[in-house]
């Protein structure tokens, strides 16, 4: 597998459904593995934040709390949500700069191949028949030597 996992298939690896192929690109793949690393963080926190907010309101004893000292609840779950949000933002934003750097990518790619064209395209003789055009003589016409 050559290029990226997509979104949906780093999801299906999250859930343990993806292919072998997909495995196998997820294990060789720095980046994808990365991806799929944010987004089980993304995931996990979001489980912890759950299963907190659910104890707390349950009136459950078992609280998580950042700081012992502090007696603010709603400060903690405030920041646990700003960084799902966070983690979500990066999980989105990501992929959608990596897109528009492959784009850029081929853009520059395009203008050179367009720049090599020109080149090719501005010669007066063209680069394989270069060598037919040391029969002619200096002054255009073909040299007499060769019609005697």
């Amino acid at each position: 597998m050559n290029q990226h996992l997509s979104s949906e298939q780093i999801s299906k690896c999250l859930t343990g459904e993806a292919t072998p192929d997909e495995r196998s690109h997820l294990q060789e793949c720095k980046s994808c593995g990365a991806d799929l690393a944010r987004l089980e963080a993304a995931v996990s926190s979001f489980r912890d934040t759950v299963r907190e907010w659910s104890d707390q309101t349950s009136g459950s004893p078992r609280r998580i709390l950042a700081d012992p000292n502090t007696n603010s609840p709603m400060l903690v779950r405030g920041l646990r949500w700003g960084l799902v949000a966070a983690i979500v933002v990066t999980m989105i934003g990501v992929p959608v700069w990596r897109l528009k750097q492959r784009q850029a990518d081929l853009a520059n790619q395009d203008e050179i191949l367009l720049e090599q064209i020109a080149t090719g395209l501005s010669r007066p003789v063209a680069q394989p028949m270069q060598p037919l055009t040391r029969l002619w003589t200096t002054n255009g016409s073909p040299g007499q030597e060769n019609y005697r």
